[in-house]
């Protein structure tokens, strides 16, 4: 259970980068990155420390986020559809979000902005972005610190340390691609306005770290690296249900 809710978890907040307007997308996207979460108590449990490798792979509409163990998670955005599969049992379960990536850009508007329906209002989002003075190297990629401050309303806030570049250059929409990474987000109230001002951070996020505040606790710190970011042809079928799966009822 503790392993789906740091999936979760991740899906809500993986890449918080990737700003480079463009009209269009002309080749896929992909990510790999290391995340860490140092062990914590919450709610009268100890909770051991995780590590895991992620692989994103990002087009113009649709997201594939491939876990280390044994799972991964699809969202199709021209649907408004995030399907879970498990590898392991040969499964796979459909949660549909009730909206739909606009992949255009209207004059005046914001590119890829979400539309949700049934938010959940008790889970009001919203983020203050934070731009600091303070640059450093990460690797050889030449970085600035942002602050990050994210509520989820009573489900509980994070604060992140974050570290964009701007030398990474992907030719693809950022809120697009936020809002396919963030799948899970956009069922909550505010994510338009979240979007926008997750817009100020400038470039890709390579490095963050943050803890997630709720009613029962606090977790461990989470840590994520990007190791690698590349445009390249993603394999055949990446963004398809496996074939000889079979559907589950989603535990939602």
């Amino acid at each position: 259970m503790k392993r789906k809710r740091t999936v979760l978890l991740f899906a809500a907040t993986v890449i918080a980068g990737v700003i480079f307007s463009v009209e269009q997308v002309r080749a896929d996207v992909y990510m790999k990155s290391k995340v860490h979460t140092s062990a914590y108590q919450m709610g009268g449990r100890s909770e051991p420390a995780t590590d895991a490798v992620i692989i994103t792979w990002l087009t113009k509409d649709k997201a594939r986020m491939d876990h280390d163990d044994g799972t991964s998670w699809l969202f199709h955005g021209d649907e408004g559809i995030f399907y879970r599969i498990d590898h392991n049992k040969r499964e796979y379960s459909v949660l549909r979000l009730n909206f739909k990536i606009q992949l255009k850009r209207a004059p005046g508007g914001d590119p890829g902005k979400a539309k949700s329906a049934g938010k959940m209002q008790i889970m009001n989002l919203s983020a203050k972005v934070t731009k600091t003075k303070e640059t450093k190297m990460i690797g050889a990629w030449n970085c600035r610190k942002y602050i990050i401050k994210t509520s989820m309303g009573m489900a509980g806030t994070i604060t992140y340390e974050s570290w964009a570049t701007e030398d990474i250059k992907i030719d693809i929409d950022y809120a697009t691609a936020f809002a396919l990474t963030h799948a899970m987000m956009s069922v909550m109230s505010g994510f338009e306005n979240y979007l926008k001002e997750m817009r100020k951070v400038q470039g890709v996020i390579v490095h963050e770290t943050y803890k997630t505040k709720t009613f029962r606790g606090e977790t461990g710190t989470t840590t994520k690296e990007l190791i690698e970011c590349a445009e390249k042809a993603a394999p055949a079928g990446a963004y398809d249900i496996p074939a000889g799966y079979t559907k589950v009822e989603s535990a939602r």
